[in-house]
């Protein structure tokens, strides 16, 4: 039914048109390049998405991923509306090196009829960084520090949320492992920005091949959503 779009009439009851296509190439080394179309039309409206995307393995520990893509929407009034988005993202992995940084950019006008979408008008950055030592033969399997910075604004560069995640992390014999957290965020709800914060720890075994046990315990402050 169309009456879920506000796009469109909520009382056509004409059948949908719809439509997907999707093409993909490989070449050199694990590396992809694609184009990705849909299509949706009712009488009172329609919706297109446009999508070009491609992954680059640049070498044995660096990969490119990146897609750009469009939506083209014609409303009931008559009145069109188009929004354009794109995500990049770079990444290493290493036995020692781990890095991933990516971007989101999606337009406040961007509407997808065959798909769903968590928020539109966002500029999202992350940068995740973790290094960690592992000793040969030992108890010790690795260890060490993570970073995950996390920030979201939308389009008028108003800050929607935050986030700063470090851990330290410790891997024994017998999948047995400890996480120490620390976790500081800022999130704007109903107009209102909130300062949230939580300290905590986990630990994991599988020691015994027919027993696992996990524990964690974590302290601090959050938003409460649903007030009395």
């Amino acid at each position: 039914g169309p009456g879920i779009f506000s796009e469109c009439d909520p009382l056509d009851d004409s059948r949908a048109g719809m439509g997907v296509f999707r093409v993909q190439r490989e070449f050199a080394s694990q590396s992809t390049v694609g184009v990705f179309v849909s299509s949706r039309d009712f009488p009172s409206c329609s919706n297109r998405v446009v999508s070009f995307d491609t992954r680059i393995k640049l070498n044995a520990n660096w990969v490119f991923s990146g897609q750009l893509y469009r939506s083209f929407t014609r409303r009931q009034d008559g009145s069109h509306r188009t929004g354009p988005g794109a995500f990049l993202e770079l990444a290493h992995r290493g036995r020692h090196f781990t890095y991933n940084g990516r971007f989101q950019d999606r337009s406040p006008d961007f509407r997808t009829h065959l798909g769903f979408v968590s928020r539109v008008d966002m500029r999202l950055t992350e940068q995740f960084l973790g290094y960690y030592w592992r000793p040969e033969g030992k108890l010790v399997q690795y260890y060490g520090p993570t970073v995950d910075v996390i920030v979201n604004g939308n389009r008028a560069g108003d800050i929607q949320d935050w986030v700063v995640d470090t851990s330290f992390d410790i891997g024994l014999r017998g999948q047995t492992s400890f996480s120490f957290k620390r976790n500081d965020a800022f999130e704007l709800f109903q107009g209102l920005g909130f300062r949230k914060h939580s300290t905590g720890a986990s630990v994991s075994t599988e020691w015994l091949k027919w027993l696992a046990i996990s524990g964690q315990i974590q302290v601090g402050a959050g938003v409460n959503y649903f007030p009395g």
